[in-house]
């Protein structure tokens, strides 16, 4: 009797040792997909729909977050924003639809840019688009010139402007953090410099240089 009492109590041990195995597997694979489904649902908030860019949001919530890593460091940084020249007259004359496709084709240029020199490129609004590093050495390189060449080179057709393509304008802030009083200040700067190229004609590069904007064709 000892012996099947015993042998009963091991077989009940095992089955219910069993089903909490069962049990935590379950739970740690439900945890697993909830987390795998916050991730998905993080990016999707952080990620502008239609061009696949970053998004104000992620800006704001994490790129703020570098600046104020790299504040008080050495760090410099390159702001361009960027604009695509009469894009109201484009989608008036096309369509919205059309439109949305040269939405999708610019951002499409500006990521593979930004995918390839290590920046980060968001839709900051509407037509409107900001490319962004920072870094610690010193950059000899135009930036804003390389990516308005790539815009120039991937052809998009309009009929509607001199040109007879897609162009952009783009303002420019560069500099030390230090510098800064706020990470909204070289928004404000770059957006500057980008109202500026519009004044100057548009399909421009201008830089702003502290106070003065500096303008490149």
């Amino acid at each position: 009797f000892t012996t099947i009492l015993a042998l009963f109590i091991s077989i009940r041990s095992y089955q219910n040792m069993a089903v909490t195995y069962r049990d935590g597997e379950t739970i740690a694979q439900q945890y697993r997909e909830i987390e795998k489904a916050n991730a998905k649902l993080n990016r999707m908030a952080c990620t502008d729909q239609l061009t696949g860019l970053y998004n104000r949001r992620y800006l704001m919530e994490h790129v703020l977050g570098l600046y104020e890593a790299y504040q008080n460091s050495r760090m410099q940084a390159v702001f361009l924003m960027i604009d695509i020249d009469y894009f109201k007259q484009y989608n008036d004359i096309y369509g919205h639809l059309k439109g949305d496709d040269c939405l999708r084709q610019v951002s499409a240029v500006i990521r593979k840019y930004c995918q390839e020199n290590g920046m980060i490129a968001v839709r900051y609004g509407g037509e409107e688009f900001l490319a962004l590093k920072f870094f610690e050495n010193p950059e000899e390189r135009d930036r804003a010139r390389e990516l308005q060449r790539r815009i120039e080179e991937a052809g998009l057709p309009r009929t509607d402007t001199r040109n007879q393509r897609v162009s952009v304008s783009i303002g420019v802030w560069s500099g030390r953090l230090q510098e800064l009083g706020s990470f909204e200040a070289a928004l404000k700067f770059a957006d500057q410099a980008l109202y500026d190229a519009k004044n100057a004609g548009r399909d421009c590069i201008c830089h702003y240089c502290g106070g003065d904007v500096q303008e490149n064709s």
